[in-house]
């Protein structure tokens, strides 16, 4: 069973991931594909819309393309170096 002090570390985990990236969003098709597994998951929880293994909040999981299931379901989008590099550099 995770414990709220394990969900508030994987939390941190997965902001720091996502900044990392240059805050990657995943595309819709992924997000789809992502949310369809999710459903027909049998650790999925229907009334919060939560995962029943790491207890994530799924409407805020999914998008992030930086994020995976934890029973590799599904994987984080493949964000490679330089798009954190151009991501920085526009912010210039």
């Amino acid at each position: 069973m995770t414990n709220i002090f394990d969900q508030a570390a994987s939390v941190a985990k997965a902001i720091a991931a996502h900044i990392a990236s240059g805050c990657k969003i995943a595309d819709k098709d992924e997000q789809l594909n992502r949310h369809q597994i999710c459903q027909a998951c049998d650790k999925f929880n229907k009334e919060e819309y939560r995962c029943g293994i790491c207890k994530c909040f799924l409407q805020y999981k999914i998008p992030l393309a930086t994020s995976q299931c934890p029973i590799g379901r599904w994987k984080q989008e493949n964000i490679k170096k330089s798009d954190i590099l151009d991501a920085e550099i526009e912010d210039e």
